[in-house]
This record gives C-alpha cells, structure tokens and sequence, in this order.
C-alpha cells in the first residue's frame, strides 16, 4: 500500500506542477491548453504500467485516487468548481471524438490492462513455465494466486461490463499460451 501511495503522490506532484502552468505564463500564451494536455494525456501515463503488472483487486484504491487527482487538476486548470466537476464528470471521460473531454480514468481499464499483459507474456512464460493458466483453478491447491487473480479478473470484466474477456480475444483457457 504505501509503494502505491509514493505513486499516487507522485502524479499528484505532477499534476500540481501542471496545474500552475495558467498562472505562470505570458498573456496570449497557449497555457490553459498545455496544461490540458499534460493532465490529459500524462498524469495516468505515470502509473499504467502498475495496472498491467498488479491485479486490479490491489489497484482499485490507486485507480480511485488517481482518477479524482486528475478531474481535480482539470478543474483548477479551467476554473470549474467542485458541483461542475461532478455534474460532468462522464462528460469529463468521454472521448474527444464523442464530444467529451478525454480524460482517461484507470478505474475502469484496470481490468482490461491487467488481462491485457497476461495475454502479451503468456506465450512465453508457458514455454519456460509449461502451463500459464490452468482452465480452472477452483479445485486446484497448485495454482498460483496470480492465476486465480487472472480468472477473479476475466470473471469481473464479465459479470461489471458484460465482456467475455477471452472470446473477445478468440481464445480458451487453454489456447491462453499460444496467443
């Protein structure tokens, strides 16, 4: 927890940084847009790495904090209050070619990265490891709390957003390796 808190304060560094670039440049300088960008497209980038590597039961409270982190920055950087924020923040997630604001909040891709990296590496890891991810890992004392993390995963993208995570990805349980 406290690892995942010094990254928490981190982006919250660089987002304070960020967030006093309006007050510091010249008149008719771009810095409401530059500032924009940063929280944009920079504040999440410092712990994305963290979602693909970890579970999402360990980065739910990291993904919270981060997310509220960056809609607090974007709205000192455009001078909304606090009742704005909130009253817009699905706007503030929609993507910019939906008309929205392209935040891009961690809370809801955690999952999705943290499958996304077990599909990246399982080729290799099983032909080091032999067996990435067994087909089921309720009866199993051999698996790994890693695994059961990955099958805990793929189970809550299904029952939270209605995405069978695997057959989006064209693959079983047991082709996991080969893909």
């Amino acid at each position: 927890r406290d690892f995942l808190q010094g990254y928490v304060n981190k982006v919250q560094r660089f987002l304070d940084a960020a967030s006093k670039l309006p007050s510091m440049a010249e008149p008719g300088e771009p810095a409401v847009q530059a500032a924009n960008l940063l929280v944009r497209f920079c504040a999440a980038q410092k712990v994305t790495h963290l979602l693909r590597l970890l579970p999402p039961s360990s980065t739910e409270e990291l993904a919270k904090q981060v997310d509220d982190s960056v809609a607090r920055a974007f709205a000192k950087v455009n001078e909304l209050g606090e009742a704005e924020v909130q009253t817009c923040r699905a706007l503030l997630c929609l993507s910019l070619a939906a008309g929205g604001i392209g935040l891009r909040p961690l809370t809801t891709v955690r999952h999705a990265a943290y499958v996304g990296s077990w599909l990246q590496t399982a080729n290799v890891v099983a032909k080091a490891l032999g067996v990435v991810v067994p087909a089921t890992w309720l009866w199993s004392t051999a698996v790994l709390p890693c695994q059961r993390e990955l099958h805990s995963t793929v189970a809550g993208l299904a029952a939270d957003y209605g995405v069978d995570a695997l057959a989006l990805c064209e693959c079983s349980w047991t082709e996991l390796p080969n893909k």
